[in-house]
C-alpha cells in the first residue's frame, strides 16, 4: 500500500469518527501497517468503523486482521484453463527434510502463475511481531511450474 493509499482509506475513518489522527500518529500507523494490501486495508477499515466506539489505534488494526479472513469480490478471480494446477491455482509440492537418519517428507502449496489464486495479501512473515499470519508464496518464487 502506498502512503497516499493510506491516507485515502484513513481518512474515511477520521470522517466517521469527526476526529483526526496526528501527523505522528499516521507516520506510525503507516510505518506499521503498510504492508497490508490496500484492498485489505480499506475491508480492516470497515471492520474497525463497525467495531470500535472510539477512534481506532494500531491494535485495532491488528485484530481485525488476525480476526477477519481476507474476502475478494467474485469479479475479481475468473478462472482460466490451467493444465499445471488444473485451474484450482494452487500447486501442491512436496519438500523432504533430513532429522538425523530420517527423511521428513512435508507437503506445501504455492500460487500458480496462472492467475487463478492469488498470493496473500497480508502481513509479511519476514515481520516476527505477526508470526501467526501465513504468506504464500508465487510458483516462480520457488521456481516450480514450467
Amino acid at each position: 500500500m502506498t502512503q497516499s493509499e493510506f491516507v485515502e482509506a484513513t481518512s474515511r475513518v477520521e470522517q466517521y469518527y469527526d476526529k483526526e489522527y496526528t501527523n505522528e500518529q499516521r507516520r506510525i500507523m503507516f510505518k506499521e501497517l503498510e504492508d497490508i494490501g490496500i484492498d485489505r486495508y480499506r475491508q480492516l477499515v470497515s471492520m474497525v468503523i463497525r467495531k470500535s466506539k472510539f477512534l481506532p489505534k494500531i491494535a485495532d488494526f491488528v485484530e481485525a486482521n488476525i480476526e477477519t479472513p481476507f474476502s475478494m469480490q467474485k469479479d475479481d478471480l475468473q478462472k482460466v484453463e490451467c493444465k499445471k494446477c488444473n485451474s484450482i491455482g494452487y500447486l501442491v509440492y512436496t519438500k523432504v527434510i533430513k532429522d538425523g537418519d530420517r527423511e521428513l517428507k512435508n507437503q506445501y502449496a504455492c500460487v500458480c502463475d496462472c492467475g487463478n489464486a492469488r498470493k496473500y495479501e497480508g502481513w509479511k512473515v519476514t515481520d516476527k511481531r505477526y508470526r501467526s499470519n501465513f504468506y504464500t508464496p508465487l510458483a516462480q518464487e520457488l521456481g516450480i511450474g514450467g
